[in-house]
């Protein structure tokens, strides 16, 4: 019997619901105070009580409000040497700035003369790469488009499928024996065809950028999301094959000259 589409990408992919409807027209320019160490502090509480006497929930972790200028104004180092973000288009997700960050030729977008850097949400484990079917971790690393879907097309009103598995997600589930060595050389050989990997394997699948809100910061099981007035403005910028990067959690990304506080000690991923 064939499973239903919309079960299966339950399943394999992204499929939550979000805590909070998109039901207002969000300022996604819009300038916030939250600063980082109050963020840095509490993640530090959370996975370290006994530092501080303190007990907290993994529940009780807000998303960091950031200012739109926290995008960096060009990519970042170490990646703004690679010869994909140099020309053309690219998307880069600040994983632990909670923020997407759209770049032509090296530098930030502007559209309606502001830099197009916007919230966005995560899995309930943004920290570490993604590389087995968890409903909770994000992907890190290079991507691309690997489909553009509009409206009436996508479970999540636009979508951009994103190009994972990559090389190193499968070596990584390899060696942590999620998938077979035939199960890994069949998706090796795909990729190296400039195809997309299959999708619903041992490493989940389906991950996409899409809308549908980013008010909650840890709703989606792997996907990353943002508003849809944020899906409109990146949809005509954006198309199949245009790279996307996701930098780690535990990079300490310097954008605009400010250091970005992260935790030392991230929880284990692979644990």
């Amino acid at each position: 019997m064939k499973m239903p589409l919309f079960v299966l990408w339950y399943l394999v992919g992204c499929t939550t619901h979000p805590t909070q409807n998109d039901t207002t027209t969000p300022d996604v320019f819009r300038k916030d105070t939250l600063l980082f160490e109050e963020q840095e502090v509490l993640i530090h509480s959370i996975r370290h009580p006994e530092h501080t006497g303190e007990t907290h929930k993994e529940s009780d972790l807000k998303k960091p409000v950031l200012s739109a200028s926290t995008c960096s104004l060009t990519v970042p180092e170490p990646y703004k040497q690679d010869r994909r973000a140099k020309k053309g288009t690219l998307i880069v997700v600040y994983k632990s700035l909670f923020r997407l960050g759209l770049y032509q030729n090296g530098s930030i977008q502007k559209i309606d003369g502001k830099n197009a850097c916007f919230p966005i949400a995560m899995g309930h484990k943004p920290w570490g790469p993604k590389f087995k079917r968890d409903f909770e971790s994000t992907p890190e690393g290079w991507y691309n488009i690997a489909d553009k879907r509009d409206i009436g097309h996508s479970m999540f009103y636009r979508s951009l499928q994103v190009s994972y598995p990559n090389r190193e997600d499968i070596k990584r589930a390899l060696d942590h024996q999620v998938i077979s060595q035939t199960v890994y050389h069949r998706l090796l050989k795909q990729i190296n065809s400039g195809s997309s990997a299959t999708q619903g394997t041992a490493m989940g699948g389906w991950i996409m950028i899409h809308g549908l809100g980013s008010e909650s910061p840890f709703w989606t099981a792997g996907c990353i999301a943002t508003a849809n007035e944020v899906m409109d403005l990146l949809f005509p910028f954006v198309h199949v094959n245009d790279p996307i990067l996701i930098i780690p959690w535990e990079l300490n990304v310097k954008a605009n000259g400010i250091l970005i506080p992260l935790d030392p000690t991230p929880e284990d991923p692979f644990a």
